[in-house]
């Protein structure tokens, strides 16, 4: 029995209570873009879809992934670990439609992949009347554009507003705490920056990823049609599968905190860097340190110590961080 994402209406959907937090877990809204003139041309077919994403695209090469039939669509490593099992390069936009057209009459088709490509900087002037507001708040807008594509389940860090183009998508969303049940790969060789889920999870050896038998029971499936959006918390992972020649995809991400305060997952790769050596007295010696000052600090507020002396403590601006970054940068080059 799948569990399935929890739905609102459009009606319900109140873009200040996601900015706000007021969601913890997936949420799907149905028919929140089907109004998008971009939605309502990939509904008339892929000639209509592509003649409406020209008039917007500069001429400037996208970034494209294709791997061979034998992949079956999933974007992945080589069987030996030491590459991927996609090429990458760089294809003007109109010679990729034309691949995407071709491959629409192959019975086993290659995998051809355009992933996150900025709207603002590719297809400048085409949210005039395909966006949603979001109260002023700085997002990273992205179009994804396809064939038939498995992306193995993998995480983020900012929040994530998915919205469905053309053609189907099967979301299939893992929560934070599942992470050691679903086998993640190497943090610093990643297909696309992220560390992913090692497991096929269309056909998952049980041997060698027994565990992930509590991911799969725990999971929560959403099918998306045109015109429908998933909020996909920060952090949960999340494995999206298309199934149609041309599927394509927009997103919104955006963060809580400023992003001057930089990237978690680099603070992970130092962590494990400088811990990972330790022996174990020490580690759980530190592990108490981080909980501290860290994990468990929401529920103090260090006011013994004064507002001047926090430091980390306290509340950071941007010349704070800068400052910080600094003396990192400073003993890293010890």
């Amino acid at each position: 029995m799948q569990n399935w994402v929890n739905e609102i209406s459009v009606e319900e959907f109140d873009i200040v209570e996601f900015l706000n937090g007021e969601y913890q877990s997936p949420q799907v809204v149905r028919g929140l873009v089907s109004d998008w003139p971009l939605v309502v041309s990939a509904l008339d077919g892929s000639n209509v879809f592509r003649e409406y994403l020209g008039r917007y695209a500069v001429d400037r090469p996208v970034t494209v992934y294709q791997a061979p039939a034998s992949a079956k669509g999933r974007i992945f490593y080589n069987e030996s670990q030491t590459g991927f099992n996609f090429e990458r390069m760089q294809l003007p936009f109109g010679e990729f439609f034309n691949r995407l057209d071709e491959l629409a009459n192959v019975s086993e088709p290659d995998t051809l992949y355009m992933g996150s490509t900025m709207l603002d900087h590719w297809f400048p002037g085409i949210r005039d009347c395909n966006d949603i507001e979001f109260n002023g708040m700085d997002t990273l807008v992205s179009l994804w554009l396809g064939n038939q594509t498995l992306v193995a389940p993998h995480f983020d860090f900012p929040e994530n507003l998915a919205c469905v183009v053309s053609g189907t998508r099967k979301f299939t969303l893992f929560a934070p705490d599942q992470i050691a049940n679903l086998y993640p790969g190497s943090i610093d060789f990643t297909p696309s920056g992220q560390p992913i889920s090692m497991v096929d999870t269309r056909e998952p050896d049980l041997d060698e990823f027994p565990n992930f038998t509590i991911a799969q029971n725990q999971a929560q499936h959403a099918e998306l049609k045109p015109g429908d959006a998933i909020y996909i918390p920060s952090m949960w992972w999340h494995q999206v599968e298309s199934f149609d020649s041309h599927s394509a995809l927009v997103n919104y991400w955006w963060r809580v905190t400023p992003p001057y305060l930089g990237s978690p997952l680099l603070a992970l790769k130092h962590s494990l860097m400088v811990f990972s050596g330790l022996p174990e007295s020490q580690k759980e010696s530190w592990k108490q340190l981080f909980n501290y000052y860290l994990f468990d600090a929401n529920k103090r507020s260090f006011e013994y110590i004064d507002s001047a002396a926090k430091g980390v403590l306290g509340e950071l601006s941007k010349d704070d961080v800068t400052q910080i970054k600094k003396q990192l940068i400073h003993f890293l080059k010890a």
